[in-house]
């Protein structure tokens, strides 16, 4: 039985790399594998020169259908491809299951339950949403962590950044400039503390639509840097001495794994998905949503406390084993078998 992924998203975002490192990964280790996406997507361009990878593009969820295999068995990997796993398996009865990556319990509010109940399996990243989708008891339910991206460096851009930042202590920030990322209380946080730590300076990587307000707003502070997104992000990641993610909901936890697999202790708030991937002084710190004061509280725990920083990025490298792309891998390798399994003895074959 072959495995059909599907993504049919559009946007080259951290959902979409973690299909392109699973996919990659799988065939490595020579697993059946053909690929639904969108044509000249950039999934697309990345992976068609793999080797022994069919791909069907597909423009919307009624296409592509004929096109594989009836007996394979279908990885939805985000809305689009949930409906055309429905559909799949309308036409041609081929069992199906998603993937659902945002780690926020509220969000599974959008998947319908008929939908649910027609899937073999569900794979969530949170321990949030597990529970939640427990509670509905639409589907199996089962927890696979996102897979930790290698970031490329630059080792002239480092020690240029080494450099620069030399004596300073840098607070490191990545993720979309936008509402729900909330970065607006890094710019509080940084006005606080411009006299209180002179010797901080926060880093803040990513673009969006706030990137024009937020950097003249803080024209006149020189404790905040806005970067953009470079070519090399593990340049920047290796000057920081701790990271925040002050979100008002969490939609991934890339940024936060990136920091822990750099050895970077973590702070973020206290939202669904990272409150149950984080625990409080043990692995990582939190502080209440929107809350400037206990941002800045927390970020003085461990600008105050080597130690502290120490044992939190100790603690923190089981979440970095876990996240190794060949151990996800294998989660989901045995989430196909098992279904596979099960339906063959349905079958009586």
């Amino acid at each position: 039985m072959r495995l059909i992924q599907v993504c049919l998203s559009d946007r080259y975002d951290e959902s979409t790399r973690q299909v392109e490192t699973l996919v990659h990964t799988l065939a490595e280790k020579k697993i059946r594998q053909l690929l639904v996406c969108r044509r000249n997507s950039e999934l697309h361009n990345k992976l068609r020169h793999l080797r022994n990878l069919p791909i069907v593009t597909s423009s919307s969820r009624f296409m592509g259908h004929f096109s594989v295999p009836r007996t394979g068995l279908v990885h939805a990997h985000d809305p689009q491809a949930i409906q055309w796993a429905r559909w799949q398996q309308r036409l041609r009865g081929t069992p199906w299951l998603l993937s659902w990556r945002d780690p926020d319990a509220d969000s599974i509010s959008q998947l319908s339950q008929s939908s649910l109940k027609k899937a073999q399996a569900m794979l969530v990243t949170s321990l949030a949403t597990e529970q939640a989708m427990r509670e509905r008891a639409s589907c199996p339910v089962k927890r696979i962590p996102d897979v930790i991206q290698s970031l490329s460096t630059n080792p002239i851009k480092m020690t240029e950044l080494r450099s620069h930042y030399r004596g300073r202590f840098v607070i490191g920030h990545a993720g979309r400039l936008d509402s729900e990322g909330n970065q607006q209380m890094l710019v509080a946080a940084a006005e606080i503390l411009h006299k209180e730590l002179p010797g901080a300076i926060f880093v803040v990587l990513g673009e969006g639509p706030l990137l024009d307000k937020l950097s003249k707003k803080t024209a006149g502070l020189d404790n905040i840097d806005f970067v953009g997104e470079p070519e090399h992000p593990g340049d920047y990641y290796s000057v920081m001495n701790i990271f925040v993610d002050p979100a008002n909901h969490a939609t991934t936890f890339a940024p936060l794994l990136q920091a822990m697999n750099f050895h970077i202790p973590v702070i973020a708030s206290k939202v669904s998905g990272f409150a149950e991937l984080i625990s409080h002084r043990s692995n990582g710190l939190l502080f209440r949503k929107g809350d400037v004061k206990s941002l800045i509280e927390m970020i003085r725990v461990l600008y105050d406390s080597v130690p502290m920083r120490t044992r939190i990025t100790r603690d923190a490298q089981s979440l970095v084993k876990e996240s190794a792309p060949e151990q996800v891998a294998l989660k989901h390798l045995a989430v196909y078998q098992a279904i596979i399994r099960s339906l063959k003895g349905e079958s009586g074959s």
